[in-house]
């Protein structure tokens, strides 16, 4: 690690900082807080769902399943989750702006509790906990794994570290803060996707050897299904 990747690292988690505390001036209720009161554009939405399904997870678990297993995991993975949100675009968005509308409903647990009772909400809200413990857990220990690499870090300073820094943003500045983090993720993401894209193309040998490099991969690992990554699993 040189000077100037410690710099960035800093910048990087002192911009969420900063985002959070400045999201915090549009946060005057529970409305703001949970919802952006209503008020987020499409298209900031669109950037955060989509900055959302990337964690550290993806970088680390994702891509040496990708290394190991090959073009698969766009199959079981990217493909499925496409499906899962044109449908849900398609069947359960429409109607879930209708409720907001009618009911004034914020969270999906709200509408359980509106639409049969309390201990329904009960159940799916802790039920959803639990689930959040291992997930956003994961996804911490991910970001662990990623700062060990790069700087030799040990695991337990690199979750307490990504934790608290997303618990301070998320916690000042509510679902504004959120989204306004995951565009700036989203800017750093691309950039830094694009700057990678052209780096390893140069290294293969040109545009020529998007169409080459498939004969050079493991085998299975250019196939649609890769045990034990087969239909089923998918």
């Amino acid at each position: 690690m040189q000077q100037l990747d410690w710099i960035v690292i800093f910048l990087f988690f002192l911009v969420m900082v900063f985002i959070g505390f400045w999201s915090f001036r549009e946060v005057d209720d529970s409305g703001d807080f949970f919802v952006a009161g209503g008020k987020l554009p499409w298209w900031l939405s669109g950037i955060s769902h989509h900055i959302s399904g990337y964690s550290g997870a993806v970088f680390v678990a994702y891509a040496g399943l990708a290394y190991t297993h090959g073009f698969a995991i766009y199959v079981w993975w990217a493909l499925t989750i496409a499906i899962g949100i044109f449908v849900g675009a398609i069947l359960i968005a429409p109607r879930w702006t209708r409720l907001r509308s009618n009911f004034n409903i914020e969270s999906p647990t709200e509408y359980l509790k509106t639409r049969y009772n309390l201990p329904t909400q009960q159940l799916m809200a802790w039920s959803g906990v639990l689930l959040k413990l291992f997930d956003v857990g994961a996804k911490w220990a991910a970001i662990a794994v990623l700062l060990k690499g790069f700087t030799g870090t040990p695991l337990i300073y690199g979750i307490l570290l990504a934790g608290g820094i997303s618990l301070i943003y998320i916690t000042v500045g509510g679902l504004w803060a959120d989204v306004w983090t995951d565009l700036a993720q989203f800017v750093v993401q691309i950039v830094a996707g694009i700057i990678m894209f052209v780096i390893v193309l140069n290294m293969l040998g040109g545009v020529d050897s998007i169409f080459t490099m498939w004969d050079q991969l493991p085998e299975g690992n250019g196939q649609l299904f890769n045990d034990p990554y087969t239909p089923g699993f998918a």
